[in-house]
């Protein structure tokens, strides 16, 4: 799932998700499942969940937030 030059707010679902938030600042959270988030060229927030989260923040001053012991930044 891709956002838009602007802000967004993209989530998962059940599955193993690529959610990427290009420009804007963005909030991603991921879903049940192994997920990619990726932010972009802003101050992002990505929010891992359940499963085994990759999360690549990008330019800008994002946040980062994974499930205990399970996620990757």
């Amino acid at each position: 799932m891709n956002g838009t030059p602007g802000d967004d707010v993209l989530c998962g679902f059940g599955g193993d998700d690529q959610l990427s938030g290009f420009a804007g600042n963005d909030i991603l959270r991921g879903g049940p499942g192994h997920d990619f988030l990726s932010g972009g060229g802003a101050d992002d927030r990505l929010l891992g969940s359940q499963g085994r989260d990759t999360m690549i923040g990008g330019t800008g001053n994002d946040v980062m937030r994974g499930a205990r012991g399970m996620d990757d930044g």
